[in-house]
């Protein structure tokens, strides 16, 4: 308890989240390195970085692009528990302004259908900015007016996954709110407990058969989240509690897994492609190239001139950009062209579809 107590009160630390719909951590790492913004990749999150100090985020290119937000891990991990594929159909019951809400779209590549709801439309309206940077389309803001709302009700039993960060006592921000500990009382947490309650019962009517429910506060208190979710799996034998632990180890697991499945460094004289992190480096320098990029160039250099490679491609950026047309791919091999030119790469047009990276 002292070692908590004690970290309670010690400053909290920054740190961000890199938006993996437009960027890799790798790149954004390097990108803050050449601004002398002192950076580390976060020990859990697989996308989170903690900044040393406080830098004026607002103003870096990458903040307003849309490629980094401002997002604790720990909030980060929820959104990673929550597992969201391609295509499916999620909900974050209490979004808020829609931090964990713009980590989910990521994960599910602006595919699918995000609904983000609160019963707060000022606090959705925090979302529009941040979601119009993030480049995503599958999410749906609405303001609901309570968790018994009938346009909750007419997703019952259709949702793949629902997160649930309730209203708490928010008693485990403390290095951010010291104030919140003179401002609590037991009977605040009584009432606290039973909303609670009333919020998770009623966004586990949208699970589907199979689906996944995540129950979080921000709260230290075992009221607010072990005693809620204990007693949430007695009054509904249907679902099956997962220990947190476990399921972080096996994502660890599997993001290790996949990472290695796919790790390869095709070299092209002095310039180098690395597979499982997705970047391109030029005499050992990453080159500034975004996922749309990455996936032209996968397209040209390692599925070319496969027949159907064009196919592929087209369908590959559809889950960035839903109007674009075969001829559309000629503009993103452009932009290619355009940034590869700038670092002193030429990308050079083989025979059919094919091409190759050399030194200008």
């Amino acid at each position: 308890f002292e070692t908590l107590a004690r970290s309670m009160n010690e400053p909290a630390g920054l740190d961000v989240r890199v938006n993996t719909y437009k960027q890799k951590r790798a790149v954004a790492l390097d990108q803050l390195a050449k601004l002398a913004i002192n950076a580390e990749a976060t020990p859990y999150s697989p996308w989170g970085i903690r900044l040393e100090g406080k830098p004026a985020l607002n103003k870096l290119p990458a903040f307003v692009n849309g490629e980094l937000e401002v997002q604790d891990e720990g909030s980060q991990l929820l959104a990673w528990l929550l597992e969201a594929k391609r295509g499916e159909m999620v909900t974050d019951f209490c979004a808020g302004a829609g931090g964990k809400t713009l980590a989910i779209g990521a994960m599910m590549r602006s595919t699918g259908r995000l609904y983000a709801f609160d019963v707060s439309a000022h606090r959705l309206d925090a979302l529009k900015p941040r979601l119009a940077r993030s480049g995503l389309s599958n999410v749906h803001p609405v303001a609901i007016a309570h968790e018994r709302d009938d346009r909750i009700k007419r997703l019952a039993g259709k949702i793949d996954r629902v997160l649930v960060d309730a209203p708490c006592s928010g008693l485990g921000t403390l290095r951010r709110n010291p104030d919140l500990k003179w401002r609590q009382k037991p009977t605040d947490v009584a009432e606290l407990q039973a909303k609670q309650t009333a919020i998770l019962a009623s966004a586990a009517r949208l699970v589907k058969a199979g689906g996944r429910l995540v129950y979080a506060t921000c709260s230290i208190l075992p009221d607010e989240n072990e005693a809620v979710a204990e007693a949430f799996s007695v009054a509904h034998p249907d679902f099956e509690l997962l220990p947190v632990p476990e399921l972080l180890a096996r994502l660890r697991a599997l993001l290790r897994r996949s990472q290695a499945a796919t790790s390869a460094v095709l070299c092209f004289g002095s310039i180098e492609m690395d597979t499982a992190h997705r970047t391109v480096k030029v005499g050992g320098h990453l080159l500034d190239v975004g996922p749309r990029e990455w996936t032209v160039l996968e397209y040209l250099l390692l599925q070319a001139p496969k027949p159907a490679a064009k196919d592929k491609l087209l369908q590959a950026l559809t889950g960035w950009d839903k109007e674009i047309t075969p001829n559309a791919i000629e503009v993103y091999i452009s932009r290619l062209r355009a940034k590869l030119e700038a670092s002193g790469v030429v990308l050079r047009a083989i025979r059919g579809f094919g091409y190759r990276l050399e030194l200008a």
